[in-house]
């Protein structure tokens, strides 16, 4: 899969019901352009995902499916983040 599609994949599987548990990753709330942890969706939000993803990428140990979709995920996380 290309890098461009790679951005719109999580977009394309949010109606799958086996990925409900990053419906909270496609944005995160701020105040005043501030982030702000309490005001943040108890399932996490972009910035706490990118966080953790990124980790679980350099800390390897996944299947290539579990590797590639996780690295989809980052992806579209960081633009959405930057919009």
């Amino acid at each position: 899969m290309s890098l461009g599609r790679s951005g719109t994949w999580m977009d394309e599987i949010r109606s799958d019901r086996a990925y409900d548990y990053a419906t909270t990753w496609h944005y995160l709330t701020s105040k005043n352009g501030e982030y702000d942890l309490e005001l943040q969706e108890k399932d996490g939000d972009a910035f706490e995902a990118i966080k953790r993803l990124k980790a679980e990428l350099k800390a390897g140990n996944l299947s290539e499916k579990e590797e590639a979709e996780k690295l989809k995920m980052l992806i579209h996380m960081v633009e959405d983040i930057y919009q």
